[in-house]
């Protein structure tokens, strides 16, 4: 009886021990360890929400400037009082300004997808290869440029012109040009005056010292 009274203390339970709490323990810490892990979860999509937000709103403020900056191109383009045209390193155009239709009088459809070339006199066209050998080699071009309009007049624009080259594009080149027509033709016409007689009309001195030094 001793003995077994002995054997009953050994495997007596611990005070204070109640049947289930180390299974409660154990279900506690599973929840608090799932709880956490949702809590990191939410924690993260919540960071990543606002990184999305604010990357989009970023892109937002991108294209919205980009298109302010478009309609000031697009203005300075339109309303520009000199002719601009852009065109390729062979001379189609792309593009072109109001003020070139105004100057020459003819119409988009006739001048965009045209060549350049085709608005210059036939005695000018040799210089037409030097113009776009110089566009090539140099990157630029200025000088003056003999136009022929749609009404047969004769105009001569003081132009400057530029290769622009833009990763994942074909080169193209812009122009700007004004037109001199009127300014050549008031200095022919002072030339003259100062050449000849305003009575007679014929040469005078500095026209024959002119004439002779010719």
């Amino acid at each position: 009886v001793a003995g077994n009274h002995h054997s009953s203390d050994a495997y007596r339970l611990a005070p204070g021990y109640r049947p289930g709490s180390r299974v409660l323990r154990n279900r506690l810490g599973t929840a608090l360890s799932m709880f956490l892990v949702v809590l990191l979860m939410f924690v993260i999509v919540v960071g990543y929400s606002f990184k999305v937000s604010a990357a989009d709103q970023e892109r937002k403020a991108i294209e919205q400037e980009l298109v302010r900056n478009e309609q000031k191109y697009r203005e300075l383009f339109d309303y520009n009082q000199g002719m601009i045209c852009i065109h390729d390193v062979d001379g189609t155009v792309t593009a072109a300004n109001p003020a070139v239709f105004t100057s020459t009088g003819y119409s988009a459809d006739e001048i965009v997808v045209s060549n350049i070339s085709s608005f210059v006199p036939a005695e000018a066209q040799h210089s037409m290869a030097g113009f776009f050998r110089q566009i090539e080699h140099d990157g630029l071009s200025s000088g003056l440029l003999p136009i022929v309009a749609k009404d047969g007049r004769r105009l001569t624009w003081r132009y400057q012109s530029i290769l622009v080259t833009e990763e994942g594009r074909e080169p193209y080149v812009i122009g700007h040009a004004i037109d001199v027509t009127e300014l050549i033709a008031a200095q022919q016409q002072l030339r003259e005056m100062s050449l000849t007689d305003e009575m007679t009309g014929l040469l005078n001195r500095r026209g024959f010292l002119t004439l002779a030094e010719q």
